[in-house]
This record gives C-alpha cells, sequence and structure tokens, in this order.
C-alpha cells in the first residue's frame, strides 16, 4: 500500500533526504507480532509448551519480562493456533507491555505519587494545550 503524499512531504523535512530511504524501507519491511500469556488461565510454561507443540517458534522479547515474538512468517501460526483460539496468548506490541511490565514493578506509593503530579499538572497542560490550538 503506498502511503500519501502528504506524508511523505512530511516525513522528508522531518528526516532530510539522506534518512529518507532507509525510513521509508521499515514501511516495507515485514513486521515481528509479539504476545503475551494470559497467566490467568494458564501458566506460562504450560502455553510456551503447547504453541512449541504446534510448531509455533518464538522467542522471548529481551528486557520485557512476560514478552515474546514470532517471526513475520510464524504471525498466521500463532494467531491460528489452539493456544490463541482458547484465549491463552493476545497479540500486544512489546512496547505496550514494557509500560505494563515497569507499571506492575511499581510499588502503590510510587504509583499513587505519579497519579496526584499529573493531576496537579493536568490543568496547566489544559491551559497549553488551548493556546496550542
Amino acid at each position: 500500500m503506498p502511503l500519501p503524499d502528504l506524508f511523505l512531504d512530511r516525513l522528508s523535512r522531518i528526516v532530510g533526504p539522506d534518512d529518507l530511504p532507509g525510513v521509508l524501507a521499515t514501511f516495507e519491511a515485514p513486521l515481528q507480532t509479539s504476545f503475551r500469556v494470559c497467566t490467568l488461565h494458564a501458566p506460562e510454561t504450560d502455553v510456551l509448551a503447547r504453541l512449541a507443540a504446534e510448531g509455533v517458534a518464538f522467542e522471548a522479547v529481551p528486557g520485557v519480562p512476560g514478552a515474546f515474538s514470532v517471526a513475520p512468517d510464524h504471525r498466521s501460526a500463532l494467531l491460528g493456533s489452539a493456544v490463541a483460539a482458547e484465549g491463552l496468548v493476545y497479540a500486544q506490541n512489546a512496547s505496550s507491555q514494557s509500560r505494563c511490565s515497569w507499571m506492575m514493578a511499581a510499588t502503590p506509593v510510587s504509583l499513587a505519587r505519579s497519579r496526584v503530579r499529573s493531576q496537579r499538572s493536568a490543568s496547566s497542560r489544559v491551559g497549553t494545550l488551548r493556546e496550542v490550538w
């Protein structure tokens, strides 16, 4: 699918002519599919063993606990597996999972402090947004 001209014009201004071909190549490259195991329904080790038995080749995503990925040519095998049909795995971007793992590791006190800071600064952000728009 070709990218819209307006997007290409803006992208070329952002990245510059020297880097544009490399950036455009990323839109053509097949992407890995990341997933996580729904451990509320089954232990992670059991689900991963079942995936392996179904012939789905996967690997852990480095630095993101509980995140796994499959190569582009194994995406349909993952999503068509019995494990996926039973709701034991969910396709989810690895970057979304990294945020979840960070939040799960945070203490309730640090999350509460973060929420209070966000609420305090919300009124100043609204004023800034009004000025921008």
